[in-house]
């Protein structure tokens, strides 16, 4: 069984790589990477969706295999990136709209 402790920057990395259907550390490492080499705020975005899709599924209910997958963050990071960094004037207001954003994909 996995405890909540265990894992927690697999489960963020691996949220982002589920945006290249590729649930690994390593691959959203380097998604990871090359987004922060294009923009920072992107790649931050893509950190915060992952985390708040992971936690909202935690929240949900959902066991804690699955959250660790990785399955529940790649549409929060790319909601984030979207909403955040992408579509929305910046500032403040952009953070709280792409935290938003991606927690309400999970209800």
């Amino acid at each position: 069984m996995i405890s909540l402790g265990d894992g927690i920057v697999d489960f963020i990395l691996d949220g982002v790589g589920q945006v290249f259907f590729m649930g690994t550390p390593l691959v959203g490492a380097i998604i990871l990477i090359a987004l922060y080499v294009n923009s920072k705020k992107a790649a931050l975005f893509a950190v915060i969706g992952s985390i708040i899709g992971g936690v909202t599924a935690i929240a949900l209910g959902i066991p804690l295999d699955t959250v660790y997958f990785g399955i529940y963050g790649f549409n929060s990071v790319l909601t984030s990136i979207a909403l955040g960094d992408t579509f929305l004037e910046k500032g403040y207001k952009a953070y709280l709209i792409a935290a938003i954003g991606a927690f309400l994909l999970h209800l």
